[in-house]
């Protein structure tokens, strides 16, 4: 266990991405299974030192590549992190629903993290707060979004003008030496005769 902590405490001074590290992550630090590190968590010398980030129920073991392990003493700051923000919305969206309701946000998390990330998520609304990488809409229900997923693809088989390598697509410099010389291709206006 001291071995455990020790290692928990050097990617807790590490930051960024290396902390808090998956159960998978840290079961590859120590050195062993992740089934053996997680045996190790939920020893009395761990409890109330170590947390796990989502709640294991009944017989149902937390996942290794999506669980993650804190110290106790992170906790609130762990519930304000762009981190968790983001594993929980990649964990919630689907391809069919890519927004997600802030009441779901918090499902699957151990209890005392999902009342804090909750709580972070309100002040996150009210303080307009969020990563690059996300939106929201809000009102009654807001809804929690990666940009990514608002932006409409171009046709799979269609060629689009505005579109790079696609079919008739002119870069700007192009499109002002043509504009200049009064072409204007299928558009219409121009008389065509300045192509080039």
């Amino acid at each position: 266990m001291p071995r455990l902590l020790g290692v928990l405490e050097s990617q807790r001074q590490l930051g960024g991405a290396s902390y808090p590290p998956t159960l998978e992550r840290l079961a590859e630090l120590t050195g062993e299974k992740p089934a053996e590190t997680s045996k190790a968590l939920n020893h009395k010398d761990a409890k109330g030192r170590v947390l796990l980030s989502r709640a294991a129920g009944g017989k149902k073991k937390p996942a290794p590549g999506t669980t993650l392990v804190l110290l106790a003493d992170d906790l609130e700051a762990f519930a304000q992190s762009d981190r968790l923000l983001e594993l929980q919305l990649q964990s919630a969206r689907k391809a069919d629903a890519p927004a997600v309701d802030l009441a779901q946000l918090p499902k699957g998390l151990l209890p005392a993290l999902s009342r804090a990330f909750k709580a972070a998520l309100e002040q996150r609304i009210a303080e307009r707060r969020v990563p690059r990488t996300i939106g929201v809409l809000t009102g009654k229900k807001p809804l929690f979004f990666f940009i990514a997923d608002a932006v409409l693809p171009y046709p799979p088989s269609q060629g689009h003008r505005d579109r790079p390598g696609g079919a008739g697509y002119l870069s700007p410099s192009r499109r002002r030496k043509r504009w200049r010389r009064g072409w204007s291709g299928p558009s219409g206006w121009g008389d065509g005769r300045g192509a080039g």
